[in-house]
Formats: C-alpha cells, sequence, structure tokens
C-alpha cells in the first residue's frame, strides 16, 4: 500500500522493491492496491465517527445531568421561597384582620356608651395589671385601687390589640390561611366567641371582678355584655378578612 503512493506500482522481490517504476505490471495489482487503500480509509472514519457520537452522546448526558439538577434546586429554591412567603404572608393578615376585629369591638363599645351609658372596659386597667407583672403580682383584690403604673394607659391599649391579633393568628392556624384568602363567616363568630374565655377565666378574677364576673353586682349582665362584645369581635374578624382579601388577593 505505501508503495502505491511513493510511486512503487510493482512490489516484486526485494531487489526490485526500491527500484522506481513508471508503469504498473498489471492493471488489476493497482485496483487491488486503491480498493485497499479506500477500505482503510473507510475503516478510520467510521472508528472516528463512532468515537464522535460517543463523545456527543456522553457530553448532552452531562448536560441534561446539569439542566436536571438546575431545575432541581431551582424547584427546591422555590419552594423555600413559597414557605417564606406564605409565612410572611401568614403574619401580615394576622396583623390586619387582628387589628380590624380589635377596632370593630372598640366602636361596639363606643356604641354603648354613647347609645346607653354602658361604660367600656378601662384598658388603663389592663396597663396597671401587666406593670404589675415585672414585681411578681399577677391578681388583684381590686384593679381599680391598685397603685398605678407610669405609662398604663398606652400599655393596655397596645397589649389589647396585640391580643386581638393573637386570636386572628390562631383563627388562621386553625383554619389555615386559605381561609384569609376566602375567608367564611362561621369561623370567625366561632373563635369570637370562644375568645371570651380570656376575660370570663383570667382577666375578671385577676382584676378581683371573680370567674366570669361573679363578684359584680350584676354579674349576668356582665356576662351577656361581654358575649356580645365578643361576638362583635367575631364580626370584626370576618369583616377585617373580607376587606383583608378584597385589597390584597391572592
Amino acid at each position: 500500500m505505501r508503495q502505491l503512493f511513493h510511486g512503487q506500482f510493482a512490489v516484486g522481490n526485494v531487489a526490485q522493491k526500491n527500484q522506481p517504476v513508471c508503469m504498473p505490471q498489471r492493471a488489476g495489482e493497482i485496483g487491488y492496491l486503491v480498493k485497499d487503500r479506500m477500505m482503510d480509509i473507510c475503516v478510520f472514519h467510521i472508528a472516528w465517527y463512532k468515537q464522535s457520537i460517543k463523545q456527543s452522546i456522553n457530553t448532552l448526558n452531562v448536560l441534561f445531568e446539569a439542566v436536571s439538577v438546575w431545575r432541581r434546586d431551582r424547584k427546591h429554591g422555590q419552594g423555600r421561597s413559597k414557605k417564606m412567603n406564605e409565612q410572611l404572608e401568614f403574619v401580615a393578615r394576622a396583623a390586619a384582620i387582628g387589628t380590624g376585629a380589635t377596632a370593630v369591638m372598640d366602636l361596639w363599645g363606643l356604641f354603648l356608651e354613647r347609645a346607653f351609658a354602658i361604660p367600656p372596659l378601662d384598658y388603663a386597667w389592663v396597663g396597671r395589671w401587666i406593670g404589675h407583672f415585672p414585681r411578681g403580682r399577677f391578681a388583684h383584690a381590686n384593679i381599680a385601687q391598685a397603685p398605678q403604673i407610669r405609662g398604663e394607659t398606652p400599655i393596655g391599649w397596645v397589649a389589647h390589640y396585640a391580643i386581638g391579633i393573637v386570636f386572628a393568628a390562631l383563627l388562621m392556624a386553625v383554619w389555615g390561611l386559605d381561609w384569609a384568602r376566602h375567608p367564611t363567616l362561621l369561623p370567625a363568630l366561632v373563635v369570637g366567641m370562644s375568645t371570651v374565655v380570656a376575660p370570663f377565666f383570667v382577666m375578671q378574677p385577676a382584676f378581683g371582678a371573680g370567674i366570669a364576673a361573679s363578684k359584680t353586682p350584676h354579674p349576668n349582665t356582665a356576662r351577656l355584655r361581654g358575649l356580645i362584645t365578643h361576638l362583635s369581635f367575631g364580626v370584626g374578624l370576618y369583616g377585617a378578612a373580607l376587606l383583608s382579601a378584597h385589597l390584597f388577593p391572592i
């Protein structure tokens, strides 16, 4: 084969091998040598193509694997981002709904005061009660006669609205964030009426009024007023949730 490309067309004995020959001795020998050379070329190119295809497939596999990893990481990242966004939404909606519901309850108390001369709770007493916590005192014989605390009025009002936000968060924790996005009345009323447990069994005994206002001159009247007031809080939860869902739809 090599002799063909060096001008050596006759490959006889060793003595004749290094002697240049201008014309081939037999035409059939040329065809055989050319055919043999073409076969070598074809085999080489087939092997090269096979190797190239194999390398291309390996490269594509690496790319596909990289894309799969990227998509998986992106999905997990979106999941974490979605979870964080839902947590922020939960806090924001609880604050809005709790604040709105507490404001509705205060408006109801203002209406009772103006229309029927029924005084609402003095939230300075709540601040006074809380202000004595660092001193280790959690209950009083009569909160009105307890020593005053500096800043008790703002402390009481802040605590009043903070408690409302906590109750709104409790509602959303039980019925889920979807309730805040698409509020219904019944859960709000259930939670609103349930919150009357706090004044009946915690605040009123601590203020010296007894369990469920049992030490007051007219306990049944006080209980009824408490139930209606907290019912207004439940209506406020529903109304504030509707407003929040309308202003910030998902």
